[in-house]
């Protein structure tokens, strides 16, 4: 198959197939899911458009973020490495461009906790990772990130504890595009004023 750029027919075979992967994913995922994963597409085009982005590159991130935790389908463990192979397989078949498709692996796996982006498209692909912490769901996201831990056994952890860990987190985010610290960093901000008030509360 001959090599073509992504351009704008391939989305809706992309997001199909991504759609048809999460319909197979474990019953105790409950915040690696196909929400946060439009939540992040829709932050994704939000973000590069506010970064001006140019059309391609628009798409490369939206594309990314479709695939950034398919890997989830299979295991949480490695889940980015699994993720950027899935979606390797699908472009490939796609026949979309080798160039694309670095750029592309390379927005999925800065997506690891502790990652440093190396360019502005990796940068997008960061922040919209953290999107929810800085908007007004973000608690209904937070608990079903509690919920997927108990469920996978990764920790489980009583209320004041819970808000404690989910301070000292969000107090580690750092938005890596000028439109995340412009725009989203003062949401980061207020919300974590929202949990420390929480916290006060339950230790009265």
């Amino acid at each position: 198959m001959k090599e073509t750029a992504l351009n704008p027919s391939h989305l809706p075979l992309i997001e199909a197939h991504v759609r048809k992967l999460y319909s197979r994913l474990p019953e105790k995922y409950h915040y690696h899911t196909l929400g946060h994963t439009l939540t992040v597409v829709k932050a994704a085009k939000e973000i590069a458009v506010g970064e001006g982005l140019s059309e391609h590159e628009q798409l490369i991130v939206e594309v990314a973020g479709w695939f950034h935790d398919v890997g989830y389908a299979k295991s949480n463990v490695g889940h980015e490495e699994l993720s950027s192979f899935r979606s390797m397989l699908t472009l490939v078949k796609l026949g979309i461009s080798y160039d694309d498709m670095e750029l592309i692996e390379g927005c999925i796996l800065v997506t690891q906790l502790g990652s440093e982006p190396k360019s502005n498209l990796q940068a997008v692909l960061c922040d919209s990772d953290m999107y929810h912490l800085a908007c007004d769901d973000f608690w209904e996201w937070s608990m079903r990130l509690r919920m997927e831990w108990e469920a996978t056994g990764q920790a489980t952890m009583n209320d004041v504890d819970w808000l404690k860990n989910n301070i000292k987190f969000m107090r580690t985010v750092n938005f890596r595009t000028e439109y995340g610290r412009a725009r989203l960093y003062p949401r980061l901000q207020a919300n974590i004023a929202k949990l420390e008030e929480m916290l006060q509360r339950s230790e009265l």
